[in-house]
């Protein structure tokens, strides 16, 4: 797209809700202009006069901004509130205030005013507005893409496009029973999803939970390992929650704790000096306590599993036939429609040529671009939304030319690994690996280069299957 190519005309054509889509709009400029690599934006209604808590720009000064969108003339009015309401939370310690408008501002006496309550509280502002907009987007086309064009693709397209294939799955699909698998854990914990970062956060709590059933048993007593139980129990305590934005911060906490441990306390010696003395009844009982209090913070660990799900943009689900996968993927995206984020789900039934994954995906979506610039425009809904946007396709292996997948999985395996926010879930029926994975694919799977998640169905569940199945059947 070219500069004629967008004008504040166009953005209200393809947005009804011009003031919420110009506060995306600014929020992605306001990152990707001035922030560090990584911040991330958090939004709450506690943060009074901006749109977003303070951050440090790339130069060290704390920043936020406010934008406003208008249809007719300028309201200054509006700006004082945000501007007095911004210094009135923040009280000289927020160092510059950006505002973005699509209207030009001029020096008249109310913008002046704005100027000096900010200025009184040492926070300085700086307009950015109408045609700088418009100049400055020219740097990120896809950002273009998802407001000024033809090819945005609204919510409702996400939404309509995930209820179709789930009727298209038909009893493959039953709403009336989700029951919790290990393989649903696994997923959540892929997606980083509210659930997922429950399971995360359980770490910490499991932690606590045993020092003071074991503090409980052992009594406080005289002895010096009391002092190295408390201070782990202050040190994982005061481990900050993690939640879906940072929830990748908790596979440092083991390495933390211990870290700061080993620096006070030298239980390792303890255990060495125990193991030397004459054994008797009380030092054998003091050794064992020691060697659990040394390993009791291992509940913090992630397993090598974990970690690849946790760290993975791609994820393949395998399972004999009638574990469940469908069920799990349809679930998965409804969870995320419902939650109002933007979602695909494919079938591999859909697959009926022997061209390209990607072209077919383009196709079935009736979509005239390719699929490079879907995952862009995608990432651009993750980077407002602060959330992975997912692409889910159900049963490769139910498509009639399987050989395409060979080189598709690996395709969209390469495509993903360039996005922050794009995520990749595919399903497949076991015993059709060869048919579907390149020799390179199905070493990357082995290795964890490529997170994989097995459905066993109800394994370990199985009471509450039955529970859940007789619940319908009322």
């Amino acid at each position: 797209m070219l500069q004629k190519d967008i004008s504040w005309e166009k953005f209200e054509q393809y947005n009804p809700d011009k003031t919420h889509s110009f506060e995306n709009l600014c929020r992605l400029l306001f990152r990707h202009e001035l922030c560090s690599d990584g911040t991330i934006l958090v939004s709450e209604p506690n943060h009074a006069g901006v749109e977003v808590k303070p951050v440090l720009s790339r130069d060290g000064k704390v920043i936020s901004f406010q934008s406003k969108y208008f249809t007719g003339k300028v309201q200054y009015l509006q700006i004082k509130e945000s501007a007095e309401k911004a210094v009135k939370k923040y009280n000289k310690s927020l160092d510059i205030w950006y505002l973005y408008t699509n209207r030009s501002l001029s020096e008249c006496f109310s913008y002046k005013e704005i100027v000096k309550i900010l200025k009184d509280n040492g926070t300085e502002i700086k307009v950015v507005s109408n045609d700088e907009i418009l100049t400055i987007l020219l740097k990120y086309q896809f950002i273009m893409e998802v407001f000024f064009s033809v090819d945005n693709l609204p919510f409702s397209w996400f939404e309509n496009q995930v209820m179709s294939a789930v009727d298209d799955l038909g009893i493959r699909y039953n709403a009336a029973f989700n029951v919790e698998t290990e393989a649903l854990d696994n997923m959540n914990l892929f997606l980083g999803n509210e659930d997922g970062v429950e399971f995360v956060n359980s770490k910490k709590s499991t932690v606590l939970k045993s020092i003071e059933e074991h503090c409980e048993r052992l009594g406080h007593g005289d002895r010096a390992n009391y002092d190295y139980i408390e201070a782990v129990y202050d040190l994982v305590s005061n481990l900050e929650d993690v939640d879906v934005i940072n929830y990748q911060k908790a596979l440092s906490w083991y390495s933390y704790v211990n870290e700061k441990m080993n620096g006070a306390f030298d239980i390792d010696g303890q255990i060495r000096a125990q193991q030397e003395e004459n054994i008797d009844k009380d030092s054998r009982k003091y050794l064992r306590e020691l060697e659990w209090e040394k390993g009791i913070t291992e509940d913090l660990i992630f397993t090598d599993d974990e970690v690849d799900l946790i760290n993975n943009k791609f994820v393949i689900v395998s399972g004999k036939a009638g574990m469940g996968k469908s069920q799990l993927l349809a679930m998965e995206a409804l969870k995320n429609i419902n939650n109002g984020y933007e979602t695909i789900l494919l079938l591999g039934e859909y697959f009926i040529e022997e061209s390209s994954v990607s072209a077919q995906i383009m196709s079935k979506l009736g979509l005239h671009y390719d699929i490079k610039k879907l995952f862009a425009i995608m990432e651009v809904y993750g980077q407002i939304k602060n959330r992975p946007i997912v692409v889910f396709i159900d049963a490769i292996n139910e498509c009639e030319y399987q050989k395409i997948w060979k080189n598709g999985v690996s395709e969209l395996y390469d495509l993903v690994k360039g996005y922050s926010f794009v995520r990749v879930v595919l399903s497949y029926r076991s015993g059709y690996e060869k048919k579907l994975f390149s020799d390179g694919m199905s070493s990357k799977m082995k290795s964890g280069e490529v997170a994989t998640i097995e459905h066993m169905g109800f394994s370990g569940r199985l009471i509450e299957a039955i529970k859940a199945f007789l619940t319908i059947m009322v």
